[in-house]
């Protein structure tokens, strides 16, 4: 990985980066010293919270999250995908990083986004929050006295609440991870009923993940017959079978962090 990477004092005039809270202007210059020759890292939150900010209690994944999701959507990095992960890219890297030198490097793991089997997304992760902040007078912290602004409350049909299960933010975030590396996609409703039961913190959360991966590797069971054996993610969850597999092979190793 990087052996050094230089921070030039352009990147304080930067627009985009000027369109960034203080925390993830932080957490994006603290990515470029993670990043290959080729200025690319893994866009797995998991992972970029245990290797760019590990020690940032207020840096949890969640915040990770949003924060590359805010870089894709001002133009600082482009993700793309290659195979069944997601990888992130920097633009302007090599303008940014002008005495690189790869061929001092260490080899890289991570695919390039111009290899022929690498697709970028083009589509944000989501719509920019177009709600203005709250100036001093309307959110006076320092006084006490004045409760900040209540955004407003989305338009939501009463077949659809009744219907969904509710997950608090948090949940909804770790069970996205989960729903995303777990093979079978079905009964999504009854995965999320089961999660929110089981109501797991970022450790469990964690293992759960680590869990499924090496399974989808390594388990017979699941590998047979294009996984026709593989339990409903429900079922999985309900029975806690992460608790079957309790070490991770050599292979994930670099998910351990």
């Amino acid at each position: 990985m990087a052996r050094g990477r230089v921070l030039l004092n352009r990147i304080s005039a930067s627009q985009k980066v000027n369109k960034l809270t203080d925390g993830q202007a932080l957490l994006y210059s603290w990515l470029i010293s993670h990043l290959d020759y080729n200025g690319n890292y893994y866009y797995d939150f998991w992972v970029c919270k245990g290797k760019i900010v590990p020690k940032r209690k207020k840096m949890t994944v969640n915040f990770v999250k949003k924060a590359f999701q805010k870089m894709r959507q001002v133009g600082l990095i482009t993700t793309y995908k290659n195979g069944t992960d997601t990888f992130l890219h920097l633009e302007q890297f090599v303008e940014l990083q002008p005495n690189l030198r790869p061929d001092r490097e260490t080899p890289t793991e991570i695919p390039d986004i111009n290899a022929p089997d690498s697709t970028p997304e083009l589509i944000p992760d989501s719509t920019p929050d177009s709600t203005p902040e709250p100036t001093p007078r309307e959110y006076n912290i320092s006084k006490g006295n004045i409760k900040p602004p209540i955004p407003p409350k989305k338009m939501v049909s009463k077949k659809s609440q009744d219907n969904g299960v509710k997950l608090t933010p948090e949940q909804s975030i770790r069970f996205d991870l989960f729903w995303n590396v777990y093979s079978k996609k079905q009964n999504k409703e009854k995965a999320r009923a089961a999660f929110k039961k089981l109501d797991p913190n970022d450790d469990l959360t964690k293992i759960i993940i680590t869990n499924v991966k090496v399974r989808n590797k390594s388990d017979p069971q699941w590998t047979k017959n294009n996984g026709e054996f593989v339990p409903l993610p429900n079922t999985y969850l309900n029975n806690k079978r992460w608790a079957d597999i309790l070490n991770p092979s050599k292979d994930d190793s670099r998910y351990d962090f």
